[in-house]
């Protein structure tokens, strides 16, 4: 199964500053590079995803881990 999530990256001439948004995450930050900020914006999805892993499982529950991949963005060198 695949699934894509969307990250959106843009250029602020304003501040000079790239900015990558994960809407669905609720991601938001800021780089100085457009490869920085690709780069940041995977390592907040993998840190987002893995936040609960050690939690304790619900009551009555168990716990299971669905394993993910990441590739780099389409447009990271």
């Amino acid at each position: 199964m695949t699934a894509k999530l969307r990250v959106e990256i843009r250029y602020d001439t304003e501040s000079q500053n790239w900015s990558y948004t994960v809407p669905s995450l609720g991601i938001v930050g800021g780089k100085d590079s457009r490869q920085a900020a690709e780069k940041a914006a995977m390592d907040a999805i993998v840190f987002t995803l893995e936040a609960d892993s050690a939690a304790p499982a619900p009551d009555g529950g168990e716990v299971e881990f669905v394993e993910l991949q990441l590739r780099p963005l389409e447009g990271a060198a």
